[in-house]
């Protein structure tokens, strides 16, 4: 049972390292540069650029 118990607690603990050096990671980019937007921001504000994203979808049907 004790076994069980360090299996468990060391998944616990590897995991809690891995989400707070993903976090690091993250916040050292910037603000635009962790967000999930990214690709489509148009850089002043947190929202999607919608004419960019509709132009990168019609240049990749385009070359499908």
């Amino acid at each position: 049972m004790d076994m069980i118990n360090y299996i468990l607690i060391a998944a616990i603990f590897g995991y809690a390292i891995f989400v707070f050096y993903r976090h690091i990671k993250k916040s050292s980019k910037g603000k635009c540069g962790s967000c999930e937007l990214e690709s489509s921001c148009s850089g002043t504000t947190c929202s999607v650029d919608w004419n960019k994203v509709i132009d990168e979808a019609r240049s990749k049907q385009k070359s499908s």
